[in-house]
């Protein structure tokens, strides 16, 4: 949900992608010569003023309903800054949020009015599934590899991109059993999504 583009500072980056990742919240910290393959993200961020133009074309080219911010030096806080500023864009993701019959109220996840129980690293695949970016040309939201999702989502990285799978099997499973139905859309070729109704 959160693509941090960062080139110079290794082990800062690392322990702030675990704070995010320790609320339930996807992050992937990325060098300016990988970041291209985790796009579109709903949410990008440079810390890098000279990163901020080039960026902002490619992620532009895959996401046009958000730019990426850069940024200041000044902020001693990453965390914090990042948090305001993502809450600006999109309104306050711990408090209420409902998005396709998924209600997300207070770090408690409803799906079709009954709770719906998830371990960490399946929350964290809601919320980036949640607030994924709508395709310009079809207006629906994208598709995301489960190779995609395990580099935002997963402690491991790319690595547990088998993981995901299972992950969004279990999920499924649990949404069957209290709704019916499937909570998240797996199309071959193309990734996962929130399942639309």
């Amino acid at each position: 949900m959160i693509l941090i583009i960062d080139n110079t500072q290794r082990k800062f980056r690392t322990e702030i992608r675990k704070r995010f990742l320790s609320d339930n919240i996807p992050c992937l910290v990325a060098d300016v010569s990988q970041y291209d393959e985790y796009l579109p993200a709903p949410f990008t961020v440079v810390t890098e003023r000279y990163l901020l133009d080039e960026v902002a074309y490619v992620a532009g080219l895959h996401n046009h309903d958000h730019a990426p911010i850069c940024l200041h030096e000044e902020v001693r806080d990453m965390y914090e800054y990042i948090i305001e500023a993502f809450l600006e864009h999109f309104g306050d993701i711990f408090g209420t949020s409902k998005i396709a019959r998924v209600l997300t109220k207070n770090g408690e996840v409803l799906f079709c009015g009954k709770p719906l129980y998830l371990t960490k690293s399946e929350s964290r695949i809601l919320n980036m599934l949640k607030y994924a970016p709508t395709n310009s040309v079809t207006g629906e939201k994208v598709y995301y590899s489960k190779e995609q999702l395990a580099a935002y989502c997963m402690t491991d990285g790319r690595s547990a991109a088998g993981a995901v799978a299972v992950h969004i099997c279990n999920m499924n499973n649990k949404a069957n059993k209290i709704a019916g139905f499937d909570i998240v859309e797996c199309k071959r070729y193309l990734g996962y999504r929130l399942h639309v109704f």
